[in-house]
């Protein structure tokens, strides 16, 4: 079988098996061979950490079984991450109980529904390079803010000068402060 360095290299997963799945690999950026893990398994090895899931590109007739892959996972340990128009997706998140982040970003300040997405979210992300003026408007709306995407000290510190309550962190290893995600023991291919 093959393997892969990375996800990018990877077949489109939805057309997979996961017996398929488990012929490649997932590198560490220590170059340690992790497996791919289930979702399931994942939240469970990791089960100290908030873990901000966005199903990405899953249609929203999926949504449900997203869903019921959580079941018996603690809802304070995830937070349903998405684009800030999916109201779909907020809205099951509320209904099964767990938080949602929206993201956006400073075009999305003129979309003419924009209070009307945002209120179904519990956080919203805004840009670490968002005008003070832009953050001024997301912060008036009265919800938690987080930047979005710092990749180092300087982009971490311009979301937190801004009113930011939190980061989204791209690559923890180049900013300060920000402590390197450590793979739990026994992490590497799950039974």
């Amino acid at each position: 079988a093959s393997t892969s360095t990375g996800p990018a290299s990877l077949l489109d997963a939805s057309d997979m098996t996961w017996d398929d799945i488990q012929l490649y690999s997932n590198l560490g950026v220590d170059g340690v061979d992790r497996g791919y893990q289930t979702l399931a398994d994942f939240l469970v090895l990791n089960k100290d950490y908030v873990v901000f899931l966005d199903p990405k590109y899953t249609h929203y007739n999926h949504y449900d079984e997203f869903f019921e892959q959580l079941k018996g996972v603690p809802k304070n340990q995830v937070v349903i991450k998405y684009y800030f128009d999916n109201e779909i997706l907020a809205d099951k998140a509320r209904v099964n109980g767990y938080k949602s982040w929206g993201y956006l970003y400073t075009g999305d300040l003129s979309n003419p529904d924009l209070v009307k997405f945002i209120n179904k979210w519990d956080m919203l992300g805004f840009p670490h390079n968002a005008s003070q003026n832009d953050w001024d408007i997301v912060l008036s709306y009265g919800k938690p803010v987080i930047g979005h995407t710092a990749t180092n000290s300087t982009e971490y510190e311009s979301s937190i000068s801004k009113g930011a309550s939190g980061v989204m962190v791209g690559a923890s290893t180049t900013v300060d402060g920000v402590g390197r995600y450590e793979a739990p023991p026994n992490s590497s291919r799950l039974g």
